[in-house]
């Protein structure tokens, strides 16, 4: 709940932003061509948001593991990440300390690696799809 809180502002701001940045031309195209409400969230609302998406997708990733873990340490939860971290800073176990914070290093970094090869993944995939469609286009 806790990182869910964190990171809902940032995609939020994110997706305003992409709103906001959609190509007045595309729209008005749209209106001349009589586009419905599908046709302009699929062709000119959803490639425009894609990006900035998938920017809050990447910030958001880490800092909802951190944010985690902060609450874990907060509420001193059993057998997990955050309440080895404040058993360690009380008690004052610098080595345990280290190594527990290692280990969130390594596994926020490692879920914001995952997230970034989806999206490229991603974006790869959305590439070729382009293609295709102005492949289609020059056939026609």
């Amino acid at each position: 709940f806790i990182a869910a809180l964190m990171v809902i502002p940032i995609f939020w701001g994110n997706v305003s932003s992409g709103i906001k940045a959609v190509d007045v031309k595309s729209l008005e195209v749209a209106k001349v061509f009589g586009f419905g409400v599908y046709q302009k969230l699929k062709y000119i609302y959803i490639p425009s948001l894609s990006r900035f998406f998938t920017a809050a997708l990447h910030t958001g990733a880490g800092l909802s593991f951190k944010s985690g873990v902060a609450a874990e340490a907060l509420v001193r939860t059993k057998d997990s990440l955050g309440g080895m971290l404040f058993d360690a800073k009380a008690d004052f176990e610098s080595e345990k300390l280290f190594a527990v914070t290692a280990v969130i290093i390594i596994l926020s970094a490692a879920s914001e690696a995952v997230i970034a090869r989806l999206c490229e993944k991603n974006e790869k995939k959305e590439k070729n799809n382009a293609r295709t469609e102005e492949h289609l286009k020059e056939i026609r």
